[in-house]
């Protein structure tokens, strides 16, 4: 797995290069597994939008793979924040160090999901991808 991670930083250094990117390198998501297929993603797939339905009570499982290309990997955080329309579905897991996240999914008409990823000490420079799922009662 490291060797991995290294061939995508020097990938990710050469594609710079050629595109004249000498700017910072800020952490980002090089990818999301989850339980459900249509809240995958990768960096080298397009993503199309889906409409995804579930029921209340799902367990959805998110984890989240972070590429630090200036530092080492513990410097990562990451963080799931999630609702619908002015207020919160579920509490906010805050910045941890850890990169799984379960959600069971509340008694909500619409959820959508926020995940992130960022330095350490530089929350304000975060990576995000979201997702979105209409919920129907059990």
């Amino acid at each position: 797995m490291i060797y991995d991670l290294r061939l995508r930083i020097g990938f990710e250094r050469l594609r710079r290069s050629l595109a004249h990117d000498d700017g910072e390198w800020w952490p980002y998501i090089e990818a999301i597994h989850s339980n459900i297929p249509e809240f995958c993603f990768d960096r080298t797939t397009p993503s199309h939008w889906q409409q995804v339905v579930l029921f209340e009570g799902d367990l959805v499982r998110f984890e989240i793979v972070g590429v630090h290309p200036q530092g080492p990997q513990d410097r990562l955080r990451y963080r799931l924040t999630g609702g619908y329309p002015v207020v919160e579905a579920f509490p906010d897991s805050g910045w941890v160090e850890h990169s799984e996240f379960r959600v069971s999914l509340p008694k909500k008409r619409d959820v959508h999901f926020f995940l992130y990823v960022t330095d350490v000490d530089d929350s304000e420079n975060a990576d995000m991808r979201s997702f979105q799922c209409r919920v129907r009662p059990r």
